[in-house]
């Protein structure tokens, strides 16, 4: 009886060992094949992460109404053994049922990007990305923004925000309850200018204030707000290029969609079919079907995820509507089957960026979808420093390799906030403020 003890003890040590051990070698897997596909991944935005046994990974976050109390999909990082905290998101298989929390990913993301880049730059938000706010209790709030993310300083006193700490603004498109007059009474989008804290340290984002667009008015404080965001793979991890033209007739052709719907929240949180299967429409005459339906759910009650989805479906509409209008230029025969073909590839697009029911697509079945189709969930926006003015990168922009990106030249202070000294315009001209030798960061806006 008195050897039970030792043998129970000694039997604990084995099993802890083995678990050790295929800990380490399901760490090692995991660590080559998400290398070999940071090869092709473009940038740290859109890393291609995959599980032990190769599954593509998809982000998640809260799950509507029942997620806050059963625990939806929460569990241990499998690479740093933490608790997934499911308030920032994180990564996951679900064949596996494996979770990646945003720690490791970032760290992941980070590392491949300086591998790749002599100097490594920030992408700001900007037009088509999406901001996650909450979630409050169970529910994630959706937002497009609709111009890119900049630095202000004119505001910071008014929001109060730290000496330590960095004042953003950024337009915005959503439908929500909380602004009755737009959203419920006149039916249409709300447009609003937002305010955002960010940490230098961390990285972490808040919404801190608001103001109606195009207002001069000084904005008004909220209660801070945590923020995420869904950043578009295109000019960015693909080489499709932006149409920021084409973008823009998308969001006004969607300023009227319609009243924000308590019916279509509902059947969106109960439904189980808000995300659109390729495998059902691979041939041409089934996905050219398939667009006057879409358009159908566009017209119907709409939801915070529905503004998204139906923008950047719109948008790959009027990208194929452009080719059309040139391929009918000519006339002659062929009409509607040109025009079903168009249809189709319009249609092919969307299954491959944005294959969602826009009535039926809850903020976390949003989430699920796009990261599963090279988009990227990120609960920070982090920033790292160019040694030099001279060795800021020209980075081609889709007008030619005589277009780069435009950049704001920002100094850190000793208080940790950061300061603009100068710009680079899109020519490649770079301005700087007199005695800019120090150390400088910038933010490169595609």
């Amino acid at each position: 009886m008195s050897g039970q003890p030792g043998q129970q003890l000694s039997r604990k040590a084995s099993q802890l060992s083995r678990r050790a051990s295929l800990y380490d070698a399901f760490k090692d897997v995991t660590e080559r094949l998400t290398a070999h596909q940071d090869c092709d991944a473009g940038t740290s935005s859109a890393i291609a992460t995959r599980c032990p046994a190769g599954h593509q990974m998809t982000a998640r976050i809260t799950r509507e109404i029942i997620g806050a109390w059963v625990g939806y999909g929460a569990g241990r990082c499998f690479r740093c053994m933490t608790k997934v905290a499911m308030k920032h998101g994180y990564y996951r298989c679900g064949e596996c049922h494996v979770s990646l929390c945003m720690s490791c990913y970032r760290a992941k993301a980070e590392a491949s990007d300086l591998s790749r880049r002599d100097v490594s730059l920030m992408i700001l938000p900007g037009p088509g990305d999406i901001l996650l706010t909450g979630p409050c209790v169970s529910v994630t709030h959706v937002i497009l923004m609709s111009t890119a993310m900049k630095l202000n300083v004119e505001h910071r006193d008014t929001l109060k925000i730290p000496e330590d700490q960095e004042l953003y603004e950024c337009g915005s498109v959503e439908s929500t309850p909380f602004y009755p007059m737009d959203c419920i009474i006149r039916g249409h989008l709300s447009r609003k200018q937002y305010f955002f804290r960010r940490d230098p340290f961390e990285g972490t984002v808040y919404l801190v204030g608001l103001r109606a667009w195009d207002s001069k008015s000084s904005p008004i404080a909220i209660a801070p707000l945590y923020c995420k965001f869904v950043f578009h793979p295109f000019g960015r991890s693909c080489s499709t290029a932006f149409d920021m033209d084409t973008f823009q007739e998308a969001m006004c052709a969607s300023e009227h969609p319609g009243s924000w719907s308590n019916l279509t929240a509902l059947k969106a949180v109960f439904s189980k079919s808000g995300i659109l299967d390729a495998s059902q429409f691979l041939d041409a005459k089934a996905r050219a079907l398939l667009l006057p339906r879409l358009r159908d759910r566009w017209a119907r009650g709409h939801i915070c995820s529905s503004v998204a989805i139906e923008v950047w479906q719109r948008y790959f509409e009027m990208l194929h509507g452009v080719k059309a209008a040139a391929a009918f230029a000519g006339g002659g025969s062929g009409t509607e089957e040109r025009q079903e073909a168009l249809d189709a590839a319009a249609v092919a697009d969307i299954l491959r960026w944005m294959p969602l029911k826009a009535d039926l697509a809850t903020p976390s079945r949003l989430v699920k979808a796009l990261t599963a189709c090279h988009w990227c969930l990120r609960d920070d926006l982090p920033l790292a420093p160019c040694c030099s003015v001279a060795a800021i990168p020209a980075v081609e922009m889709p007008g030619g390799p005589s277009s780069v990106a435009p950049v704001t030249l920002l100094a850190r202070g000793a208080s940790g906030g950061l300061t603009a000294v100068g710009e680079r315009s899109r020519k490649g001209e770079v301005t700087a403020e007199e005695g800019t030798t120090a150390e400088i960061e910038i933010h490169c806006v595609v």
